[in-house]
């Protein structure tokens, strides 16, 4: 008598390695949860000294995920800047993403998005790092205060991703940065209040007219009264063209919301705008 295999042949190569794939990770996992474990950096993946201060605070919290030398090697942004989304620009003036738009939003980021800020946002958005989203989001709350001294919003939102994205990937990198930003301004945030109601192409393969065409109505306010008349923080993880942002906050402006401004992790520049520093 034959011995019979102990795998069902009719389960594909492909489903078993999933299946093998799920058993292995759920083992690690439990062996996370008995073993003590050595924190890393999530960008050189060196071991982590104890915090800087003996007390629960930002600081803290950043040092749990990063390095000193990872940190300091991040692309800060630095003046000159275009006054309105403080994308780096050492022309003076308006950036030539502003120029272009008839209604200019007002925005910061403390990233320059190259280098290790890059690898930090491929960390949170593609490789579910998740723990990275709070305390990146304090770097931006602290932005937001310093770039900002004379306003202060009521509400954070995060620009939300479509239905069917956000079930692929299991969460949304600006909802993650948004706690963050809500907890370090002490502001609520505000999840359900603008929605994606349209699925959209990834914007990172399209050109400048492209973009804008994307997501154009691309965003929906369920329940205006919730919005209207506040001043509205939106929250993404990457400022490149301004498309999102700027759709994101049509929406917002169209449901009665008095002032839309945005803030994002890292913000897209040309090299030649970051050489003379």
């Amino acid at each position: 008598m034959s011995k019979r295999s102990s795998v069902d042949p009719s389960m594909s190569g492909s489903r078993w390695q999933r299946l093998s794939g799920w058993v292995w990770g759920l083992l690690r996992d439990a062996g996370e949860l008995v073993l003590p474990q050595t924190c890393v950096c999530r960008l050189c993946r060196r071991p982590l000294p104890a915090p800087p201060l003996p007390f629960a605070c930002y600081v803290n919290d950043l040092y749990a995920c990063l390095c000193r030398e990872c940190i300091h090697s991040l692309a800060w942004v630095q003046p000159p800047l275009c006054p309105q989304c403080g994308r780096p620009w050492r022309h003076g003036g308006l950036c030539r993403f502003c120029l272009r738009r008839r209604h200019v939003l007002q925005g910061c980021s403390p990233l320059v998005y190259t280098g290790a800020a890059q690898e930090l946002v491929r960390e949170l958005k593609f490789r579910a790092v998740c723990e990275l989203g709070r305390p990146l989001g304090y770097i931006i709350g602290a932005m937001v205060r310093s770039a900002m001294p004379d306003w202060e919003p009521q509400a954070i939102i995060p620009v939300p991703l479509h239905a069917d994205r956000l079930a692929a990937r299991g969460y949304n990198q600006a909802e993650l940065l948004s706690q963050g930003v809500s907890h370090f301004l002490k502001k609520p945030l505000l999840h359900q209040a603008l929605l994606r109601t349209r699925h959209t192409q990834p914007q990172s393969a399209l050109s400048v007219t492209e973009r804008v065409k994307n997501v154009h109505a691309a965003f929906h306010v369920p329940h205006p009264a919730v919005v209207a008349n506040k001043r509205l923080l939106l929250v993404d993880d990457v400022h490149t063209t301004g498309a999102t942002v700027h759709a994101a906050a049509s929406a917002l402006w169209h449901a009665g919301a008095t002032t839309v401004r945005f803030a994002t992790l890292a913000v897209a520049a040309n090299t030649a705008d970051l050489s003379e520093r």
